[in-house]
């Protein structure tokens, strides 16, 4: 149960926290009766040591973030309550609660320190304008090394447009899923009676939030449809059926949508699915290539999605993607999230090309 719920990063995390934990307990000589079954004071004396950096590697008086210690504690609570008979996980105590809103309160107020990293977000037509003046179709295809290099183009912009216009992450791009060698199906090309392409569905199977789903949504998010525009060059319906038709005619190891561009023998010769750090690193070489302001990283791409169905309406309705600005609502259950979320991380003005200038 606990290898098919937790993902592998999440593995990674408890496994930290539980380190730190035991090691709390052993140098304080706490026994296993405590360490299994800790008091919620206790628990305040050890988030108080990692607070302090006790169990860091960073240098001597490091002080590590609220944010850092929030997850320390989440993490032991949920370890303790898998054989705890308590009904509230300890991480709820009130006292537990308090300490942890405290640092969160002298991080902020004292320490200046923001619970986010970006106060504003970057411009999606950057992005738009790189796609159009560089086609993957204008590029050779005469020999291998050109069809490959060709490949991975048109896989650039095909994740680049899916990571704006879906506003998701680049964890979930590896949740799409094409139908033809697994059970889910995630792709949904939509045809008028004429035959002509008039959108792509998309959506994500057992992604992120997977554990807040319903149980009716067998694990699936809820279709997103992304029309096809005027403008063939920056379609992302056009060219996801372009990258889909190419790559379905070669060897595939699995079924996800975006894979690699050349299959090797690690792989028996046969395309794979990329992992996020892969899908992240296409998102940040776009983004690079668009002029993107080097200090946003890859996970901004989900900050200027969003800005760019509100605050860059203009450019989507221009376009073609969209009829009109869309209310904060319409966001909020595009990007599935809650508005607590949406108000405190993903809310930001799109930066003005000027200020770049001077930057």
């Amino acid at each position: 149960m606990v290898a098919h719920r937790w993902a592998d990063s999440t593995d990674t995390g408890y496994n930290t926290a539980w380190r730190q934990w035991s090691r709390f307990c052993d140098t304080r000589q706490l026994g296993v009766s405590v360490r299994d079954d800790p008091s919620p004071i206790q628990v305040v004396n050890f988030l108080t040591a990692v607070r302090r950096g006790e169990f860091s590697t960073k240098p001597d008086g490091t002080i590590m973030s609220a944010q850092w210690v929030r997850k320390l504690r989440s993490a032991v609570s949920i370890m303790v309550s898998m054989w705890s008979d308590k009904n509230v996980r300890l991480g709820a105590h009130p006292l537990v609660v308090c300490y942890i809103d405290s640092l969160l309160n002298e991080d902020y107020r004292i320490r200046d320190q923001r619970v986010y990293r970006y106060d504003d977000t970057w411009d999606v037509e950057l992005i738009f304008s790189h796609v159009r003046d560089h086609p993957a179709s204008s590029l050779p295809r005469s020999t291998p090394t050109e069809r490959i290099m060709h490949v991975r183009a048109l896989r650039g912009h095909v994740v680049a447009l899916a990571r704006v216009l879906l506003a998701c992450r680049s964890s979930d791009l590896t949740c799409v899923y094409r139908g033809r060698r697994s059970a889910h199906v995630c792709l949904r090309f939509d045809y008028d009676d004429a035959g002509l392409l008039v959108s792509i569905s998309v959506r994500f199977y057992r992604p992120k939030e997977r554990n807040s789903l319903p149980v009716s949504s067998r694990g699936y998010t809820r279709w997103v449809t992304i029309p096809v525009v005027p403008d063939k060059l920056v379609c992302f319906a056009t060219l996801s059926l372009e990258y889909f038709e190419l790559t379905e005619a070669q060897p595939i190891e699995d079924d996800t949508f975006i894979l690699s561009e050349r299959p090797t023998a690690a792989h028996a010769q046969r395309l794979w699915g990329l992992s996020s750090e892969r899908l992240a690193k296409c998102m940040r070489t776009v983004m690079s290539a668009s002029g993107v302001p080097e200090d946003f990283m890859s996970h901004s791409a989900r900050h200027a999605g969003i800005a760019f169905r509100k605050a860059g309406a203009d450019t989507a309705v221009a376009l073609g993607y969209q009829t009109e600005r869309w209310c904060d609502d319409a966001v909020m259950t595009h990007a599935r999230m809650s508005a607590h979320t949406y108000v405190t991380h993903y809310l930001r003005n799109i930066r003005a090309a000027s200020a770049d200038a001077g930057d």
